[in-house]
């Protein structure tokens, strides 16, 4: 589960390109990540990943942003499915 905070907290990075902050907040059955920041782009093509079930080909993920491939395959793992909203916050749960 930790590897997985970890992971989710980079895919929250590239939602804040020029900054913001991100909280996590958590229990034993569910994790949520939210990202707030005054000019938040996060990429719809990345963030489908967590939530798609036959995301993109991998050949067109820039490597930057390999933590989007990564997490899902873990979240299955785990038996977590992942809820994304690219609003304003941006939010990730698990």
């Amino acid at each position: 589960m930790v590897q997985a905070a970890f992971l989710a907290l980079l895919c929250g990075e590239q939602a804040a390109p020029f900054g913001g902050v991100m909280a996590v907040t958590g229990t034993p059955d569910a994790l949520s990540l939210v990202v707030t920041g005054d000019k938040l782009a996060p990429r719809p093509e990345h963030w489908g990943w967590l939530t798609d079930a036959l995301p993109g080909d991998l050949d067109d993920l820039p490597t930057a942003q390999v933590q989007f491939a990564l997490l899902p395959d873990l979240l299955a793992d785990l038996g977590r499915p992942a809820s994304v909203s690219l609003g304003d916050p941006v939010t990730l749960a698990f």
